[in-house]
């Protein structure tokens, strides 16, 4: 073909095949691969360690993955999504419902509640600060901004496995990401 450009646009629209190697009359080779590859390339790498497979779930971004990898992958990307979106609802719960049980200990008094309750509960202790100004919110609102805390504290903590560990009873100490990635260039 002597248009480079429109051959290259062809070949980068191509399905079910990895690429091709160009070879030039000076012996030069190149690899030019599909857009499609590089799209499944991309979405497999993302997938291998969990903290990256969490800011994915975290981002919802789930879905957009699905279609690019096997269907057994795709399960079990579910699963997983599934099992940390259920553990961070159920720690918005709990964290709501801690907050409303030390506002009504306390009768509303923020000195009392930092004092008397937020200090027997250290770990939730930002969490319990940052719900204080919806106070008055209703139970769903408070729930939601509970998640919201749960989920941002999760994403903070995304640097690196260790960091995922420490805040794995945000999402569900059971919940782990070990999945085997195929490698697509093998």
């Amino acid at each position: 073909m002597a248009d480079h450009a429109a051959y290259l646009k062809e070949l980068s629209g191509s399905t079910g095949i990895e690429g091709e190697v160009i070879v030039f009359e000076t012996g030069e080779r190149y690899k030019v691969k599909t857009a499609e590859y590089l799209r499944m390339h991309k979405a497999l790498a993302g997938l291998a360690q969990e903290k990256d497979v969490l800011a994915l779930v975290l981002a919802d971004g789930v879905d957009d993955v699905l279609s690019l990898v096997s269907a057994d992958l795709a399960e079990k990307l579910e699963l997983f999504a599934g099992a940390v979106n259920r553990g961070l609802d159920h720690s918005a719960v709990a964290l709501a419902a801690l907050f409303r049980d030390g506002h009504a200990a306390c009768a509303g008094d923020r000195k009392r509640f930092a004092t008397e309750f937020v200090w027997k509960h250290k770990e939730e202790a930002p969490f319990l600060f940052a719900l204080w100004s919806k106070a008055g919110s209703g139970d769903e609102a408070l729930r939601l901004s509970a998640r919201e805390l749960v989920a941002q504290q999760v994403s903070k903590n995304l640097r690196s496995s260790t960091r995922v560990d420490q805040i794995r009873r945000l999402f569900g100490g059971a919940v782990r990401w070990a999945v085997e990635i195929p490698d697509l260039d093998a």
